[in-house]
């Protein structure tokens, strides 16, 4: 049990065995927390709600699928490349 706040959680960790080894042996088991799942579902469904709502610019990068800090990088590249070559040309 942990506190967050005011509110009080209690975690529950089940033993779920990973069907390989003794059923017998300790170390046949894992350990998997129901609040973790939990918070991830609720969390995904915040998520869906909130991308509804708003609106994200394409030239958004980072903790986004697709478009994370390389494509950025990249994209910053290409743009001062393509403005040296046009510079020179002009």
């Amino acid at each position: 049990m942990y506190s967050r706040g005011l509110e009080i959680y209690c975690d529950v960790v089940l033993s779920v065995y990973r069907a390989k080894g003794d059923p017998m042996e300790c170390s046949s088991y894992r350990e998997m927390k129901l609040l973790e799942h939990a918070t991830e579902v609720v969390e995904r469904v915040f998520e869906h709600g909130i991308t509804q709502q708003i609106e994200i610019d394409d030239m958004q990068f980072g903790f986004m699928n697709g478009k994370g800090t390389t494509e950025a990088i990249f994209v910053m590249c290409q743009s001062h490349c393509y403005s040296s070559v046009q510079w020179e040309g002009h």
